[in-house]
């Protein structure tokens, strides 16, 4: 039996509108002027996409760095170019709370962007864990950032629906932890299959 759903937060219930080639920059900047990483190093991270580039970093022991320039970008982003939320978000997660479901957000996004982003739009109050980049060693697709999850939410992996839209580290990650899970596309609203299988 299902007693919790975790969601994705950027892609299945918001749209951040950040400029991650921007970011991505100014990572490899920052890491090759602080000389964490080469000349050569940088131009073959640079071709990386940003899943591969952070899994590279954080296999290099850069994960500290990484989530300071990242945490720093990313509510600098928020604040200038914003977010939406899609129209089908509050309503979706009334309706897991009204099937008396925990919520977990499961995101590669900050804690302190995703805290502002559900309390503007009065969405925190269905929200009980929000596990983010900062409370993992390993952001998703890895396991660990799942099993975190689950530990924060107090549920077992056999009682969580995992809903993402990202092939890599939504599905891949999660069903690489055990988890069940719910592909949607980018902005679908998938509320009446969620609903369906909870």
């Amino acid at each position: 039996m299902i007693k919790a759903v975790f969601l994705d937060a950027d892609g299945t219930l918001i749209k951040l509108r950040c400029r991650w080639q921007m970011l991505k920059q100014n990572i490899l900047d920052r890491f090759a002027e602080k000389g964490f990483i080469n000349k050569e190093e940088r131009k073959k991270l640079n071709e990386l996409c940003m899943i591969l580039l952070v899994f590279a970093l954080e296999q290099k022991g850069l994960k500290k760095e990484l989530d300071e320039i990242w945490r720093e970008w990313e509510m600098k982003e928020v604040g200038e170019v914003g977010f939406e939320v899609f129209s089908f978000t509050s309503p979706l997660l009334q309706e897991i709370k009204k099937k008396r479901k925990k919520i977990a957000i499961v995101s590669a996004n900050c804690r302190n962007t995703l805290k502002y982003v559900f309390e503007s739009a009065n969405l925190l109050q269905y929200v009980d864990v929000i596990c983010a980049r900062d409370d993992v060693i390993r952001t998703k697709p890895h396991p660990a950032h799942f099993e975190c999850a689950l530990k924060m939410i107090g549920v077992g992996k056999n009682e969580v629906m995992m809903v993402g839209d990202n092939m890599i580290s939504d599905v891949i990650g999660a069903s690489a932890a055990g988890l069940q899970v719910l592909h949607i596309e980018k902005g679908e609203n998938f509320t009446n299959r969620l609903l369906q299988l909870l």
